[in-house]
């Protein structure tokens, strides 16, 4: 309730929840956290682990929601390493479901990983907690 009625800020999460580059991001995070347990990796990495073919027995890709995200959010079927680091870019310190994607520029170019972050911290600009997810 605001003001005796109901929240105009219903609507907006509403829509949210519907926004297919918000749940393109969900799906993004979720399949690079997955990818990045043990570190991170580069934009080349990331192709390479989606450009899997189906098993042959079920019929799933490996990474397959990892591919339906960046294939959402890349406008080239087969995307170089270059225009996955410019079309993930925009979401970099973003926080969606207590995940947020962070990159660092390294000798093989940006490398990307997902921390866990509270919502809370959502206007947090970044930093040195960023980097305690890439290996040294």
């Amino acid at each position: 309730m605001w003001l005796g009625l109901p929240d105009p800020l219903d609507t907006l999460k509403g829509e949210a929840e519907i926004d297919p580059e918000t749940e393109a991001l969900r799906s993004l995070l979720l399949g690079l956290e997955l990818l990045t347990t043990k570190g991170a990796a580069t934009s080349q990495r990331i192709l390479d682990a989606i450009s899997h073919p189906p098993d042959p027995v079920s019929g799933t890709r490996p990474n397959g929601p990892l591919a339906a995200a960046i294939g959402e959010l890349v406008a080239s079927s087969r995307p170089t390493a270059a225009q996955l680091s410019r079309a993930l870019a925009p979401f970099v310190s973003r926080v969606l479901d207590g995940r947020k994607l962070v990159r660092k520029r390294t000798h093989d170019g940006w490398v990307w990983s997902v921390i866990r972050q509270d919502d809370s911290d959502r206007g947090s600009s970044g930093g040195s907690d960023d980097e305690s997810c890439f290996e040294r």
